[in-house]
């Protein structure tokens, strides 16, 4: 799973952290890099966790761009939310909830690109 090696770098960390990280050797990091060995459920779900991504960000292929995807999911989003603008604001959490959603999916999307932007330069 080549994306893994792509979180990984992006975050700046070696194999051995991540390893260290998720319980397993330096040995196993590098089969699940290269797509040796398919990674454990619980591994999948602890890398996901560890890089804040969802379990199926894990299975996107590295060499189509991700953009498209997520820029029609943001679209989406936004569509969403100013159709319920006047009762989104209206709601007692709207600042703390709906705010730190929206920033989440914001700095996500960042992430993305810039692990994107990453990939293109190797």
């Amino acid at each position: 799973m080549e994306i893994i090696k792509v979180l990984r770098k992006s975050k700046k960390e070696t194999q051995q952290m991540l390893a260290d990280t998720i319980g397993v050797s330096l040995r196993s990091i590098q089969h699940y890099e290269s797509g040796k060995v398919t990674v454990p459920k619980e591994k999948l779900k602890a890398i996901a966790d560890h890089y804040d991504v969802a379990i199926s960000y894990l299975f996107k292929e590295v060499d189509k761009p991700l953009s498209n995807t997520i820029d029609k999911e943001i679209e989406e989003l936004v569509k969403q939310c100013l159709e319920k603008w006047d009762h989104l604001i209206q709601h007692p959490y709207f600042e703390t909830k709906i705010e730190n959603l929206i920033v989440k999916r914001i700095n996500q999307e960042l992430e993305e690109r810039l692990i994107e932007a990453e990939r293109k330069k190797e």
